[in-house]
């Protein structure tokens, strides 16, 4: 039996006096998706089990609404609604360096997620600021762990948010919603290049622990440029690598003290052309601020990255 399945998509905001929703047909379910740049809305109009999630491209000349970020607050639209609701319980929480900081929670009720996704996290607290009592976060932890880790870089003076979550004593209880997110590794056949920036390691920290679990040594090269010589996961990824002879973790700092003998500087056209020599056989992930993320996109292209290849997933609320 066919399906028929339509995307919704609405017009930008500067036209909501007209408000517009195009309609057009879909050959496969599919749910509300991030791709790193935006929002689909897709409605299945047979409800049958999701056997995949794929991007659900612009078609046609129709106007675009501007891409939401993990910082919006879902005013117009919430999105989470589409999704189950979870609740968190924590049960520890974990220095991983200075001003680096892991939040593991018990989720009620246990759910399914892929390495790479993430959730909306809301923790209601007084006076938030101006994005609201939610944020996004990418799941730190590997479906085979059990848990829901969130890690996060904690800066003075803060978020609201990032206030209250230091505030939150073990055995609190918050709610999230998801999970969301194709920023994921399916195809472990193809080579891939991890490109990390700062907290932008926390996709890799999951799809890496998930496939030494797995048994799986696909080939991989981490590139993770950090600003200081405290490498959050440094040990862990260290020890993955040792076991793992396919994958390759390159380190390089923006502030070397005097004890770094690594690479110094960002990830640049140089340091990819020197560790990736076929640029056109990888796939490519890219995780951290958005001016690092598009940056990198772009020397990808520039130096022979296949676009279609490139996967992106920024991080609101960091600029560099």
């Amino acid at each position: 039996m066919s399906r028929l399945n339509f995307a919704l998509e609405p017009v930008p905001p500067f036209r909501l006096d007209r408000t517009v929703w195009a309609l057009r047909r879909r050959p496969d379910n599919a749910i509300d998706q991030w791709d790193g740049q935006a929002y689909r809305r897709v409605l299945v109009i047979e409800r049958e089990p999701v056997q995949e999630m794929r991007r659900a491209p612009w078609a046609g000349t129709r106007a675009r609404r501007r891409p939401w970020t993990r910082g919006d607050r879902g005013d117009r639209y919430d999105f989470a609604r589409l999704h189950m609701k979870i609740l968190l319980t924590l049960t520890a929480r974990h220095s991983e360096t200075e001003g680096v900081e892991s939040f593991r929670f018990r989720p009620e009720p246990p759910f399914t997620f892929q390495s790479g996704q993430y959730l909306r996290y809301t923790l209601e607290h007084p006076e938030p600021d101006e994005r609201g009592s939610s944020r996004f976060f990418t799941i730190a932890s590997a479906p085979s762990e059990g848990l829901i880790m969130l890690t996060t870089r904690l800066s003075v003076p803060g978020s609201s948010f990032k206030r209250a979550l230091q505030r939150l004593e073990e055995g609190a209880v918050i709610e999230a919603a998801g999970p969301y997110g194709q920023f994921v590794y399916p195809q472990h056949e193809l080579p891939a290049v991890f490109i990390a920036g700062g907290i932008g390691i926390t996709p890799y920290r999951s799809m890496l622990v998930d496939l030494a679990k797995r048994e799986l040594d696909p080939d991989i090269t981490l590139l993770y440029a950090n600003s200081t010589p405290a490498i959050p996961f440094q040990r862990l990824f260290d020890d993955l690598a040792a076991k793992r002879p396919r994958l390759k973790v390159i380190y390089s700092v923006g502030q070397p003290n005097a004890d770094w003998k690594g690479r110094v500087g960002r990830i640049d056209a140089a340091l990819i052309r020197e560790r990736v020599p076929d640029l056109d056989k990888p796939l490519f992930y890219v995780s951290g601020p958005k001016p690092m993320v598009e940056a990198t996109a772009k020397t990808l292209i520039d130096v022979g990255g296949r676009p279609e290849r490139i996967k992106q997933d920024f991080f609101p609320g960091y600029e560099s």
